[in-house]
């Protein structure tokens, strides 16, 4: 939700090139609902909406080491937002309450939202959500109890930020809207809701959501104690050898995130809606198969699903990606960036596999080619380019790490494959490292090796597919393990 973006536009690599700025968003997401009522003594209030918002990494703000806060959303932005429009242009008012309140059904879950409210007093600046009730975020396990799944600055939930405003309330059903027509015949429109069947009576103000881990929100206070999610582009530009401007928001291993959210057969939402539960059919819940990156990689790896988008696996590969300010490993501005002064990437990609590996060796095999169009994302991991079709499950890999996408025998033009016969581990805390007073003491051990970025020549690479895959044996029988697929695009 990056406010401000500098940016650049060129008409067919004609100078000159223009520069500008880019607004960012106000809202992540906004839910808005108009009054709806007939008249005539027909029932008033608002449609039933159910809305699924799960497994998203909103970034309102970024850290980085030496600098501070900086790439900030607006100061009103808003991640989520429920409200309604008692009073609407067209039609009847709101008899019963006029105040901007909540009255959806939502369903969000899993969610990271990352804000910066820093030293501004509650009701102001960056907000996760205004006008969510508590129960719309949570759900009840397999014993029943329920849970809160997404994590958020505690204070940036609420009513308000100064600038929007809507208060969550719970809602009642007030009737049914019905459309009556010539000879008879009736169409039913759908439930309608409000928070009360009563005029004049004003809604209850009801909890707001609360946080499944208590993110920092910038200031040294301690109270709760306050975790960083631990961004794999975060601590990577702490590095000398990767690119001040690189951005990358999947997880490092042991973020505080990590297992951390809930999807299961057999839980329910505490909001009672029912659209969204596992084993439904409803294709909204596909968001459960897959995480964010490239290709997509299994959802739910280990005990439980991870907040935010990205779920954690055996092996990130990055460093080098493109982004608005850096490409991949060669500049092809002005055309093929947004920022003007984009500059050449490094020629070094950064490894992070798990602890689990130290002292074992690992190679990493890789696959390649240029397609003359971009081939089909879904459904995910039925080919992704140049990869084996169908993929092949090792018998001798450990459970869960069973399955081959890049062939170990590296066809043309797949490079010679990568060794490491070695690994050591990396220690980071946090805190410390990266100047951020007052988080908790957060010590991530992982591994992290340099792989160079020498597969073909720069040029020759550009709108490549380049897909890689690490194979960790321990040298005992039943002791391989092959990682997630990773896949770079130029």
């Amino acid at each position: 939700m990056r406010h401000q973006w500098v940016a650049s536009e060129q008409i067919d690599g004609i100078p000159p090139v223009s520069t500008y700025s880019v607004a960012g968003p106000t809202f992540g997401v906004l839910m808005a609902k108009p009054h709806y009522s007939l008249g005539q003594g027909q029932p008033d209030g608002y449609f039933e909406e159910e809305v699924l918002i799960a497994s998203n990494t909103f970034i309102l703000a970024e850290w980085r080491l030496g600098t501070g806060w900086i790439h900030t959303a607006r100061s009103e932005a808003v991640a989520i937002m429920d409200v309604v429009d008692p009073a609407p242009i067209n039609g009847f008012p709101d008899l019963i309450d006029t105040q901007l309140r909540g009255l959806g059904n939502p369903v969000i879950i899993n969610n990271l939202i990352r804000t910066w409210p820093g030293v501004q007093p509650a009701n102001s600046g960056h907000m996760a959500m205004l006008g969510i009730e508590r129960t719309d975020t949570r759900i009840t396990d397999l014993n029943g109890v329920l849970r809160d799944t997404n994590a958020f600055v505690p204070s940036r939930v609420g009513t308000t930020n100064g600038a929007f405003r809507s208060a969550p309330v719970q809602r009642v059903q007030t009737g049914v809207a019905t459309l009556s027509f010539a000879g008879g015949a009736t169409y039913t429109v759908g439930p309608l809701f409000n928070c009360s069947t009563t005029q004049g009576t004003p809604c209850t103000v009801t909890a707001a959501p609360v946080t499944a881990v208590v993110l920092w929100d910038g200031s040294t206070s301690s109270s709760p104690v306050p975790h960083d999610p631990a961004f794999v582009g975060e601590y990577l530009t702490s590095l000398a050898s990767v690119p001040s401007n690189y951005r990358d928001w999947r997880l490092l291993p042991e973020s505080p995130l990590a297992n951390k959210g809930w999807y299961v057969a057999g839980m329910t939402f505490e909001n009672g809606s029912a659209r969204f539960l596992p084993g439904t059919e409803c294709p909204e819940i596909e968001s459960f198969d897959w995480d964010a990156e490239g290709y997509g990689n299994p959802r739910i790896v280990g005990s439980a699903i991870d907040i935010g988008c990205d779920e954690l696996h055996m092996l990130i590969m990055g460093g080098s990606y493109a982004n608005d300010s850096t490409a991949h490993n060669v500049n092809l501005m002005p055309k093929a960036h947004l920022h003007p002064s984009a500059v050449d990437g490094v020629a070094t990609r950064q490894l992070i596999t798990l602890r689990l590996f130290a002292g074992q060796a690992m190679q990493i095999n890789g696959t390649m080619n240029s397609p003359a169009s971009q081939p089909p994302r879904l459904p995910m991991w039925i080919q992704p380019p140049v990869t084996l079709l169908p993929s092949t499950v090792d018998a001798g890999a450990v459970p869960g790490y069973r399955v081959r996408y890049v062939s170990q025998s590296n066809p043309a033009p797949a490079p010679t494959p990568w060794a490491f016969p070695s690994m050591g581990l990396t220690t980071w805390a946090l805190g410390a490292s990266m100047g951020m007073p007052g988080t908790a003491p957060q010590v991530h051990t992982f591994i992290r090796v340099s792989l160079p970025d020498d597969e073909c020549p720069q040029t020759a690479c550009s709108h490549s597919y380049f897909n890689t895959q690490a194979l960790v044996d321990f040298g005992t029988p039943g002791a391989r393990y092959l990682s997630n697929l990773q896949v770079e695009f130029r």
